[in-house]
């Protein structure tokens, strides 16, 4: 995935959340890239600086999962399992958006998605 897409997409997403967050809320964002997509980490905080990092390409999932230090899905240990679109996991302070390589994933119109699904998330039974 190239970086120029990722950066566009953390942009987007910055510009679209900014409005509903606290002044002077800083949102760092972590991206975690692996052979069939990436997983951004949003940390929101006061105590952090807005900015970007870049990590090196994990070879599946799994190991991606484990870098972000995600627990939500157990031990992963492969990339036998598999993320469609967007999923989103929220956990302390932060948010991870774990994306497919699919082009219309890392859109403005898909960061406007991602902001309204956090936003307003639907309620299940």
């Amino acid at each position: 995935m190239e970086k120029k897409k990722i950066q566009q997409y953390i942009n987007n997403f910055r510009r679209k959340i900014s409005p509903y967050l606290k002044k002077n809320m800083a949102l760092k964002a972590i991206v975690y890239p692996y052979l069939k997509g990436a997983i951004v980490v949003f940390e929101f905080g006061g105590g952090t600086q807005t900015r970007d990092e870049y990590r090196t390409e994990s070879k599946n999932i799994g190991e991606a999962l484990k870098r972000a230090k995600i627990n939500a899905f157990g031990e992963i240990v492969s990339d036998n399992i598999k993320f469609e679109g967007t999923n989103t996991v929220m956990f302390d302070n932060n948010i991870a958006l774990i994306k497919d390589l699919n082009d219309n994933e890392w859109t403005d119109k898909q960061a406007a998605i991602d902001v309204n699904k956090i936003l307003s998330p639907k309620k299940r039974n």
